[in-house]
């Protein structure tokens, strides 16, 4: 069994704080380990493609585990970098197992589950599952794997594209350690 998850990228994303939550935690947490994960939270955004860290063995072999991966949306050739292709923003969440699976905009958060209004629904339907195992598969094409060298490539095209979201991108880490000290973490 493999976990796959398709989430937002810094060139998708329209709430940069939740995309720094995704990049300096939930990321992180899914593949490395805590001392990894503390290296990874004290590089120079700038610099971390070029770090010992994202070029060790060590993050090749857990960034590529076989059965997990977390995609984030957007490529290179996207029309915010210049590029033909414009890749919108995600919202919708489902999650498909076989012939089962949800459908809704919870996002499966503390937050969401306290104070949100959210709604969905619990199927059992082997053509819609296909319908939404294909969505998905079209969402990986349009993604790169999270800690992989397009992936870097990317945020490093973002961050040099300026703007608000190359601002917001390179001051990730900065945000997010201000986010989890503060406690704002559980309310984004």
């Amino acid at each position: 069994t493999t976990l796959e998850i398709v989430t937002n990228s810094v060139l998708t994303s329209d709430n940069f704080p939740a995309q720094s939550v995704i990049d300096m935690e939930t990321g992180p947490r899914l593949y490395l380990t805590p001392e990894l994960r503390e290296e990874w939270l004290n590089l120079k955004t700038i610099d971390e493609m070029d770090s010992g860290l994202v070029n060790s063995d060590a993050w090749k072999a857990l960034v590529s585990h076989p059965r997990l991966r977390l995609y984030e949306t957007g490529r290179l050739d996207s029309v915010l970098l210049g590029g033909e292709e414009n890749y919108g923003k995600l919202h919708a969440k489902f999650f498909v197992g076989g012939d089962i699976g949800f459908v809704g905009t919870t996002n499966f958060d503390y937050r969401s589950r306290l104070y949100n209004n959210e709604m969905g629904f619990f199927f059992g339907d082997p053509e819609l599952a296909a319908d939404l195992h294909a969505a998905f598969d079209a969402l990986i094409e349009d993604s790169y794997p999270w800690g992989s060298e397009e992936w870097f490539e990317m945020r490093r095209a973002v961050m040099e594209a300026g703007g608000m979201k190359g601002r917001s991108t390179r001051g990730q880490r900065g945000w997010y350690k201000f986010f989890k000290k503060t406690g704002i973490i559980w309310l984004l």
